[in-house]
């Protein structure tokens, strides 16, 4: 416990780096709940017994070698659905965390990075909150289908920044699902682009998200469809917000 006040959101960072399994800002109006979180979760892969007693030595699978799949409507590791588009902004981050560097090694993302490209209100607060959520989560769902992991399974921090953890294969299934038509409601490039020109024309502000949730369409499709029409449309602001308008 400390005796300042300040919440910086490196703090976390730092504490649950030094081996914390929790970090809980005053006033401590969910410290019950993570005090009873703390003593469930699975440390450095061991099932911690239940109140009632019972066999705490079975065995739990590996995440060595696992696959991280990006597919259209959810994320899998080790074929376990661990986030969906209704996750909010963890989606979001995952989905930016997910490009690689050219020699294909993790990309890190600085947290103010991540939340100014997202375009979020809290700014890396925001970012900082959704990851240790996540995390948490992750070591529940992935508990239940006898998998053990810990906080930094998926995503790491590191002094670069946020990253997917440099173990793992990352595959990217989305535009592939998309491809080969297993959205029920398929458009051409054209049929796309002609109703984002016309949602400009009549005064709205369109975004790219716009368009993926019109015609169900992955991120890359819809950047695609855009660089089509970059003669005709300019982007106007930064992150989440910005829209596009007519040139």
């Amino acid at each position: 416990m400390t005796a300042h006040g300040h919440d910086r959101p490196d703090l976390a960072v730092e504490v649950m780096k030094a081996g914390a399994s929790d970090f809980v800002k005053k006033p401590f109006d969910n410290l019950d709940q993570a005090i009873r979180e703390a003593l469930s979760t699975p440390r450095n892969g061991v099932e911690v017994l239940s109140d009632g007693g019972g066999n705490g030595d079975q065995a739990l699978r590996s995440l060595d070698g696992e696959t991280l799949v990006f597919l259209r409507n959810r994320i899998e590791l080790a074929g376990v659905t661990v986030c969906t588009p209704d996750n909010g902004v963890i989606w979001r981050i995952l989905l930016l965390l997910r490009e690689r560097r050219p020699d294909g090694r993790p990309r890190a993302i600085p947290g103010k990075a991540i939340a100014d490209h997202l375009g979020l209100d809290r700014g890396q607060n925001a970012v900082c909150d959704a990851v240790s959520a996540f995390r948490k989560k992750l070591i529940q769902v992935l508990e239940n289908e006898k998998i053990t992991a810990t906080e930094d399974s998926l995503i790491v921090t590191g002094r670069a920044g946020y990253q997917i953890h440099s173990d793992l294969t990352v595959e990217d299934r989305s535009e592939l699902e998309v491809e080969e038509g297993v959205d029920s409601e398929t458009t051409s490039a054209q049929d796309r682009q002609a109703w984002f020109l016309e949602q400009i024309q009549t005064g709205n502000k369109v975004r790219r998200r716009d368009l993926e949730k019109r015609f169900k369409i992955s991120e890359a499709t819809a950047k695609r469809d855009l660089r089509a029409l970059a003669d005709q449309v300019e982007f106007v602001g930064t992150g989440e917000p910005g829209y596009y308008r007519l040139k």
